[in-house]
């Protein structure tokens, strides 16, 4: 009787040792900024976002699917919020083209990894994306007419921006972008003038407008995908395109994304690809909606946008495009 007692007693004993054993949530580690940088850079702070960072945690920074750091050397860790840190980084300067995974590790053990979240390219731009040509496109592939178009320049039916005299047309990790801003030269023409039932005439004329045009893909847990690791020759469907236009003193955004509810998807194809993972992208919508329930197509939420990035809704309006970026 009295060995089944103690016998009782040690498993209760266990069992308690188990329930009061400290549980360690899962690390995340989700992007970086910036999220590319060149050869030879020294001291540059990348912010690396994520959840359940912890003081003390350090990152490092290793070869995509590798444990090797490659060219990419961290002298330290600061600890900012349990959802970012700062780590100070230099690069060799004879460092090749490379993608980079990210880990995060706290000191009680639990880390998490972000895959191909930053590069080291020696195209990189000063806003930390790696320069690209993109081309937008007047008609889709059966000729019909676009909603969202180029400028013609130097040609009607298409144009191709570089990142020079102002513009930026660039891609980094976690996203494309062509960024006509900070000129007044090269523009997108866009229309508005296609509302979905039940919105109102759009407060913004058709027209020509130095926009930002960004791309961006999701997991299906709408976690941001990196867009080196779409594989050559397949497609992300769930992934998104906004356009910003600056009128005035007045931001507006255009946008669909999976993370927008009763808006459409995009499609990002890889349509080439390197050692270093995909290298040129086809954006266009996803028309596909049989398969993807909360794909409503070609349709794309019109917002005002305060100085603190909060959004107000005006209306639904169509949007259709088709562009490629190529590094």
């Amino acid at each position: 009787m009295q060995v089944r007692v103690r016998v009782s007693c040690l498993i209760e004993m266990f069992l308690l040792c188990l329930l009061c054993a400290p549980t360690h949530a899962q690390v995340t580690v989700t992007a970086a900024s910036p999220s590319a940088v060149t050869p030879g850079i020294t001291n540059v702070q990348v912010t690396i976002s994520g959840t359940h960072f912890k003081r003390g945690a350090k990152a490092s920074f290793v070869l995509s699917g590798t444990n090797n750091p490659g060219d990419v050397t961290v002298s330290g860790t600061g600890f900012v919020s349990s959802s970012d840190v700062a780590a100070t980084i230099s690069v060799s300067s004879t460092a090749s083209n490379n993608t980079y995974d990210i880990i995060v590790t706290n000191t009680d053990g639990s880390s998490g990894k972000g895959t191909e979240l930053f590069a080291v390219n020696k195209s990189t731009l000063s806003t930390g994306g790696i320069a690209a040509t993109s081309t937008v496109y007047d008609t889709d592939l059966s000729a019909n007419a676009l909603l969202l178009a180029s400028d013609d320049n130097p040609s009607p039916g298409q144009a191709s921006y570089t990142s020079i005299d102002g513009i930026s047309s660039a891609v980094a990790s976690n996203e494309v972008y062509l960024d006509l801003r900070s000129q007044t030269v090269r523009t997108v023409r866009i229309s508005f003038s296609s509302p979905v039932a039940g919105s109102p005439p759009s407060p913004i004329p058709d027209g020509y407008y130095a926009a930002r045009v960004l791309s961006r893909c999701y997991d299906a847990n709408n976690n941001i995908f990196s867009l080196f690791g779409i594989a050559n020759g397949s497609t992300n469907n769930r992934c998104s395109l906004r356009v910003g236009i600056p009128i005035g003193r007045v931001t507006y955004v255009f946008v669909m994304a999976p993370i927008y509810a009763g808006t459409g998807y995009a499609n990002v194809t890889c349509t080439g690809a390197n050692s270093s993972g995909c290298t040129s992208w086809h954006i266009e919508p996803n028309m596909d909606s049989a398969d993807f329930p909360g794909n409503v197509p070609t349709v794309a939420n019109l917002y005002t946008e305060s100085h603190n990035g909060a959004l107000t809704l005006i209306g639904s309006y169509h949007n259709t495009y088709r562009i490629d970026f190529h590094e």
